[in-house]
C-alpha cells in the first residue's frame, strides 16, 4: 500500500483504488468527515465519523475504485489523515 497524505477539502486524484485510510481528530471535538468520488458533489463512498482525540482506521478486503479520485470531505471536526492506494 502507498500512503497519500489527506489535504482537506481536495480531490486526491492519484487514489482511483482505495485500499483504505487512517484518520485522526486533532482539534478536541468530534468529527464527521465523507470520502466522495472524484469531487464535493460525488457519490458518498464512506461516512467516517469519531470522537475527540480518537484515531480510526479501515481496510478494505477488496480495492474500492473510484474513477477520478478520492476528495475528502471534512462536515465537522478537524482531522488529519492517510489514503492507502
Amino acid at each position: 500500500m502507498q500512503p497519500q497524505v489527506v489535504t482537506i477539502a481536495a480531490n486526491h486524484s492519484a487514489v482511483e483504488r482505495l485500499k483504505g485510510w487512517s484518520f485522526y481528530e486533532d482539534a478536541a471535538s468530534t468529527a464527521y468527515i465523507r470520502l466522495r468520488r472524484a469531487a464535493v458533489g460525488g457519490d458518498i463512498l464512506a461516512h467516517i465519523k469519531f470522537a475527540s482525540g480518537e484515531s480510526v482506521q479501515f481496510e478494505y478486503d477488496e480495492d474500492l475504485i473510484s474513477d477520478g479520485g478520492v476528495y475528502v470531505e471534512e462536515v465537522s471536526g478537524s482531522v488529519t489523515g492517510v489514503l492507502y492506494y
